[in-house]
């Protein structure tokens, strides 16, 4: 897995989370099926667990770009 090193600390943080939830779901879904809805559904939550509300808020927009 690669990330660009020009990404801040906590989209990096954010990324490696958002990365690892491809890995978990691949298994779970076909190939022809678009991941980014179901993993929406759990990782901001994990944000939240992990470095909290205001770092999940804050990656929520960003993702959103």
């Amino acid at each position: 897995m690669r990330m660009r090193a020009s990404y801040p600390p906590d989209t990096k943080r954010a990324t490696l989370v958002h990365e690892l939830a491809h890995r978990l779901i691949a298994d779970l879904s076909s190939w022809d099926l678009e991941e980014h809805p179901i993993i929406f559904l759990f990782v901001y939550d994990v944000w939240v667990k992990l470095w909290g509300q205001e770092f999940a808020d804050a990656q929520v927009a960003v993702e959103s770009e």
